[in-house]
């Protein structure tokens, strides 16, 4: 939001007070200053000059070349379009050598198709405003005069404020607002009065205006007839306004804009001619539609509040209004319009219609309905300052059933010193709480507060508002550091934060790279990865985000292509949450790891598979101290996983996940090899808690072990046997399996494993018996046997 330093300056005394003090103060104090621009600079070597010749491009008809009387500054030939229609006499703004415009370009001497140019005639795009077409100046405008001395608010200060400093404040949504607070920090008379009445000389006509809903606390109108026509704002509104964001129309509605920006209260103003009968502020009837301002039509639901004439609507309230009944410049007699609307309302419609405008963003955030008469005041004020004619016609119309309650705070200053430290007297308590506009009565021990109406709308309402408030104008860079007077106990270890965190350590250091996806699903998963009974969310953010997830494999494959084919070599990892549907009030939430190898031209899925399934070892062994993991075929494998080359990820024999190529059916870049480990992290919670134990600095002794077993014996059941014949084994790895019937036998599978031993001793001997004893073991319980030249046929 963006706020003029030159109209605070009207509103509250700031005489010696610089715009960069102004900005340092107000972001210290109230709300976040985001940048400070000087307008001056924005308009150097911009200057004012009269047509007196002209004549048409040689080379195109869309071009014109002319002379331009620029007063002191001589004469200037320019090119210029002729697509605005520029007259013999018309003066407009000529930007010469040096000046930037906010379109881009850079002025010099330079020829358009040939034809020398000094400058150019700048439109109001070149301006930097919204309004189409060229500013064009009276006959009375001296020539050559720059637009900084000619214009006054060309020579402003734009201060713009981050609007989520804003959001708890709507107060602050017009320049009075941040009078008060300037006028509260610098201890500033203001220029107008905190409260004023209105005091409005009405006419005597009756409105026919009707209020049918709750969710209009408070509609406030006035008629104002006999205004000349065609008679537009002057050139220094219309520049505040364009600099302030908001285009400048017509003279009526400018003063609706003029007044939002001071008070921060929305107008809206009918062409009273327009209107057939009276109007109606009622909820919307299922079809009706409006045409509304902004060249749309919208279809509105009965949820969505409406003004109305007796035939159609004529404006969505708070928000935007119609077309059919607004006012332009020819607009004689008009209905001023000033209203509180219900800000859930304003917002709900304002969301589903994609329409936010000044007027929503202010009544979402509820509005002071006090200042209501107040802005038609000022309205009326501003016509009869600016327009020939105009009267007053009726009476005001104020339907306002149920007021706000008064808010009153019982206080005692002393609650100051004891939430914030800061030492503050009763007096200076009672001295900002009245310069920030509050009514404060004295009684025996503290004081009453009385809360303004513009700070009583969801803002103030309990004594730690008014601390804050104090602090705040105190400063809260004087809040005293002080160090706790009580113990601090340890923070209770989260651990599943440190395997979070040491997971992440991990694989970062072995270059995987984390990514984050949403939990939002569509059926495509399921038609992908065959899940069933997901989770459905009852208020989807459409329709590509209906369901929970169900594991983390779907979001990154669907979107792995490109990054597969710019980077051709990719190393992913994910940490998150699936769903599973309980048929309960929640579903049941399990944490997953998603491990991910990718390699563009390649089909060597082996390679990554072995690398991967190397990696994942290490990771459950180095991080969580587990040495029991094994690798395994099994038939729970899920089908989107490569039948040969998958297995299933154990831990003391329980599945904790699977690794594998994705299935060549489901693979989404057909000339790339894909491994992916999924597996959940409740089985291994508990094991983070490492202990130690001296190293074993004595070698490692290998030996090879190959095996004949029945089909039904899984390799991890054998590990596990080995480890308890001898727990001297560091590890033991299964690195080959087939069958052949013609060499092994009907029903029979080779399993050949790589084992480590790290003994106490070097004495291979002892290595030697705990391999007899682990193939006696295998053989009595598995019915194992050693493959040597093994022939079935002898």
């Amino acid at each position: 939001m963006k706020i003029s330093y030159q109209w605070l300056q009207e509103l509250v005394d700031l005489e010696g007070v610089s715009v960069e003090e102004v900005s340092k103060k107000l972001t210290l104090h109230t709300a976040e200053v985001e940048e400070v621009e000087s307008l001056e600079q924005r308009y150097l070597n911009i200057h004012t000059g009269k047509l007196i010749e002209t004549v048409i491009h040689p080379d195109t008809d869309s071009l014109s070349v002319g002379v331009f009387d620029l007063g002191t500054k001589g004469t200037k030939q320019i090119v210029y379009a002729n697509k605005f229609g520029v007259k013999i006499g018309e003066t407009l703004p000529i930007a010469l050598e040096g000046a930037k415009l906010q379109s881009g370009v850079t002025i010099g001497p330079r020829e358009v198709s040939g034809v020398k140019s000094e400058g150019m005639a700048c439109s109001n795009e070149d301006l930097g405003l919204k309004a189409a077409g060229y500013t064009s100046f009276d006959e009375t405008t001296p020539l050559g005069e720059a637009l900084s001395v000619l214009i006054t608010a060309c020579s402003d200060w734009l201060i713009d404020i981050d609007n989520k400093s804003l959001t708890h404040r709507p107060d602050l949504m017009g320049h009075r607002g941040f009078a008060i607070e300037l006028s509260a920090i610098f201890r500033r008379d203001l220029r107008f009065k905190q409260g004023e009445d209105t005091s409005l000389v009405c006419g005597q006509e009756s409105l026919n205006i009707s209020v049918d809903s709750d969710l209009c606390k408070r509609f406030c109108a006035l008629k104002v007839e006999e205004l000349t026509p065609g008679i537009t704002s002057s050139i220094n509104d219309q520049f505040r306004l364009e600099h302030l964001g908001t285009k400048s129309i017509s003279r009526v509605v400018d003063v609706t804009n003029l007044v939002l920006l001071e008070y921060g209260q929305p107008m809206h103003v009918y062409d009273a001619d327009k209107l057939e009968g009276g109007l109606t502020v009622r909820m919307a009837r299922l079809g009706e539609k409006i045409q509304a301002l902004d060249g749309n039509e919208y279809e509105l639901l009965e949820n969505d509040i409406v003004v109305a004439d007796e035939k159609r609507v004529v404006s969505l309230g708070g928000i935007i209004g119609s077309v059919l009944s607004g006012a332009t410049e020819d607009t004689e007699n008009i209905i001023f319009e000033s209203a509180h609307w219900d800000p859930v309302t304003i917002r709900k419609t304002s969301q589903r219609l994609g329409v936010r405008t000044e007027s929503s963003m202010r009544y979402e955030k509820t509005l002071d309905p006090e200042v209501n008469p107040k802005v038609l005041n000022r309205a009326v004020d501003l016509i009869d300052r600016a327009m020939e004619g105009g009267r007053i016609s009726s009476e005001l119309f104020d339907h306002y059933e149920s007021p706000y309650p008064e808010i009153t705070i019982d206080f005692e200053p002393q609650m100051v010193s004891a939430l914030s430290g800061l030492t503050v007297s009763q007096e200076e308590v009672i001295e900002t709480l009245i310069s920030l506009g509050f009514g404060v009565e004295k009684k025996v021990e503290g004081i009453i507060v009385k809360v303004p109406s513009n700070r009583a709308t969801k803002d103030i309402s309990l004594p730690e508002d008014l601390v804050e408030e104090i602090v705040r104008l105190k400063g809260f860079n004087s809040i005293p550091s002080i160090l706790p007077s009580s113990t601090i106990s340890q923070p209770v270890i989260n651990r599943e934060r440190e395997r979070e965190w040491a997971i992440r350590d991990f694989l970062r250091a072995n270059a995987y790279y984390e990514t984050y996806g949403y939990s939002f699903v569509d059926q495509k998963e399921s038609e992908y990865t065959g899940h069933e009974d997901f989770v459905t969310i009852s208020n989807p953010l459409s329709e590509e985000h209906m369901f929970l997830r169900q594991t983390l494999i779907f979001n990154v494959l669907n979107k792995i292509e490109p990054e597969l084919r710019n980077h051709r070599k990719i190393k992913l990892f994910e940490l998150g949450s699936v769903f599973e549907e309980t048929k309960e009030i929640l579903p049941r939430e399990i944490e997953k790891l998603l491990v991910l190898d990718g390699e563009m031209g390649t089909k060597d899925d082996d390679t990554l598979y072995f690398e991967q399934k190397k990696e994942i070892r290490k990771l459950i062994e180095d991080v969580f101290g587990i040495d029991s993991v094994s690798f395994d075929a099994s038939e729970e494998v899920p089908w989107y996983f490569h039948p040969y080359k998958s297995a299933a990820i154990r831990i003391e024999g329980e599945i904790i996940g699977f690794i594998g190529c994705v299935h060549p059916q489901k693979t989404p870049v057909k000339k790339a090899s894909i491994v992916i480990t999924e597996m959940i992290m409740t089985p291994i919670e508990c094991s983070i808690n490492r202990s130690y134990k001296k190293l074993n600095i004595n070698p490692i002794i290998k030996r090879d072990l190959s095996l004949i077993v029945e089909e039904k014996v899984y390799s991890h059941q054998l590990i596990s046997q080995a480890r308890i014949v001898c727990p001297e084994i560091k590890t033991m790895e299964l690195f080959d399996e087939f069958k052949d019937e013609a060499k092994i036998g009907i029903g029979k599978k080779n399993l050949g494993f790589h084992i480590e031993f790290q003994v106490e001793d070097t004495d291979e001997k002892r290595v030697d018996d705990y391999m007899e004893k682990i193939i006696q073991v295998f053989d009595l319980e598995f019915q194992a046997s050693l493959r040597l030249e093994f022939d079935q046929n002898k």
